[in-house]
């Protein structure tokens, strides 16, 4: 895990710095998540971001030729930019295989299908939302707590947590982070949607202004200084054998 990611507790320091609070009101707290969340996932779905990404991830399709968004112990499948027959990391010339998605997942088209599909997706974003983590308590698949311990929300990724589990056991718990590449957009973000709900418009607009420099920064090093979206791009059609 990258050391340059940040907790929801992060967010909130630096939300309280922008507005000047010692603390967040009670009152502020579900507006606050509420903009914090949307704007996390306008950031996660602006570009093929690698950070949110998985390239040419091998999953197995099931007897009616799906492969299932969720599954027990995989990585929540969200928008699905291409599918091959043939590993894309390791294959000089991957074969594409025709699909259409349904409500279950990604249905695999044709009359043979492969035992393994290599999938590019972006993952399902993190939605960080959840009441304060009670250790006493059983917990299921995808449940969601927050730790003020430690400034993070987790989510089982079991099927199901024993009682008396610390929330810190990868086994049962996954930390969620938010990508710094992502997070000062989110303060501002979040800071504007607040200030427009307390009918400050004109400040709300200097920070919406704000978010969107930058994002764009974050944009930049992605696409031109990176070249990540040129290299994906490049990747997804047929390169010469070797």
């Amino acid at each position: 895990m990258a050391t340059r990611d940040r907790s929801y507790q992060d967010f909130l320091d630096g939300f309280m710095s922008m507005a000047g609070w010692e603390r967040v009101f009670t009152q502020d707290e579900g507006i606050i998540n509420m903009a914090f969340n949307r704007a996390l996932r306008n950031a996660w779905e602006m570009a093929e971001w690698p950070r949110v990404c998985k390239y040419g991830e091998a999953r197995t399709p099931n007897g009616s030729s799906i492969v299932q968004f969720e599954e027990s112990g995989e990585t929540t499948i969200g928008d699905v930019f291409e599918v091959w027959e043939d590993d894309p990391t390791t294959t000089a010339n991957p074969a594409l295989h025709p699909y259409t998605l349904v409500e279950t997942g990604i249905l695999m088209l044709g009359s043979t299908i492969p035992t393994t599909a290599y999938i590019w997706y972006r993952k399902e974003v993190d939605v960080h939302k959840g009441v304060d983590h009670d250790s006493t308590l059983t917990f299921t698949q995808n449940d969601v707590r927050y730790d003020d311990t430690t400034g993070y929300f987790y989510r089982v990724t079991s099927s199901s947590v024993p009682a008396n589990i610390l929330i810190t056991d990868t086994s049962y718990w996954e930390k969620l982070t938010i990508p710094h590449e992502f997070f000062e957009y989110c303060v501002h973000k979040a800071y504007a949607a607040w200030l427009r709900a307390d009918k400050q418009n004109d400040v709300a607009i200097l920070e919406d202004r704000a978010a969107e420099e930058e994002i764009n920064r974050a944009l930049d090093v992605l696409q031109r200084q990176q070249d990540i979206s040129g290299y994906t791009r490049f990747k997804t059609r047929p390169m010469p054998a070797n």
